[in-house]
């Protein structure tokens, strides 16, 4: 096989989901089998794999995997960046492909399943007001939430940082899982400074300092092993991002909320 599969005209549907994966063989196929029966129902929906950069063995498993469904018609398609380079960067190629009026992600390990995703963004694509609709995982009757206890305290601290530095009320910063109306995000999408984990925190800033409605949507969501976060040393590093970015917005602000 080649060494990417791409479709030449991506279609211009309403929804383009983006979902990065770096050596995803064995969880991303089992999200890409959920989102079979809503591509093949649902003719505004398409997928955007960006690989990046993973093992050749990783990446052939779901290069073939996209094969197949590309030939039983499905709007999907897989891009291979040459190197590792981050979540952030993966994403930021994802949305520049994307030519949907919304377009959001989808982390690969299935933590939040494709129904959840087409549930959040009815919350945009029904409301002309609301710029980004924000997964979050909230603890509440009706909602499965399945976390381990320390992931669960990390989180809570690092949506409290974010909460507290850029004077959001944000509860859930960092789920995987947003949809955004394109026309808002991609004039930011230059001044992200991150090429990895705090990309979308960053563009949630971004965005909320310049005046857009977004909203959280509580969302099933169930942990899945395997995660490439290191509960050491990604938390420190965030940090140290979070620090710097607010800096650069002090240095250079932002038009004021309306």
């Amino acid at each position: 096989m080649s060494q990417s599969i791409e479709s030449q005209t991506m279609l211009v549907h309403d929804v383009t989901v983006v979902i990065p994966a770096y050596n995803e063989a064995r969880r991303l196929p089992r999200l890409l089998a959920e989102f079979q029966p809503l591509l093949d129902s649902e003719p505004r929906l398409s997928l955007v794999i960006v690989d990046d950069g993973s093992d050749l063995d990783h990446f052939q498993v779901i290069e073939a995997i996209v094969a197949s469904h590309v030939a039983a018609g499905r709007n999907m398609s897989l891009v291979r960046l040459p190197h590792n380079s981050g979540k952030g960067a993966a994403l930021a190629k994802g949305f520049e492909l994307a030519q949907t009026p919304y377009v959001g992600f989808i982390d690969a390990d299935g933590s939040v399943s494709a129904t959840e995703f087409m549930r959040l963004a009815c919350y945009l694509t029904q409301d002309p007001l609301v710029d980004a609709v924000l997964a979050s995982r909230v603890k509440m009757l009706g909602m499965k939430v399945e976390r381990r206890l320390l992931r669960h305290l990390m989180g809570r601290v690092f949506a409290t940082a974010v909460s507290v530095l850029f004077d959001i009320a944000v509860y859930d910063s960092q789920c995987g899982c947003k949809i955004y109306r394109r026309d808002a995000v991609m004039p930011l999408l230059p001044m992200v400074h991150s090429k990895g984990w705090l990309w979308d925190t960053q563009l949630m800033i971004l965005l909320y300092v310049r005046g857009k409605k977004l909203i959280e949507v509580p969302v099933h969501w169930s942990e899945v092993q395997g995660s490439k976060v290191s509960l050491l040393w990604d938390p420190l590093r965030m940090l140290g991002e979070l620090l710097l970015f607010r800096r650069h917005l002090q240095s250079h602000p932002a038009p004021l909320r309306p």
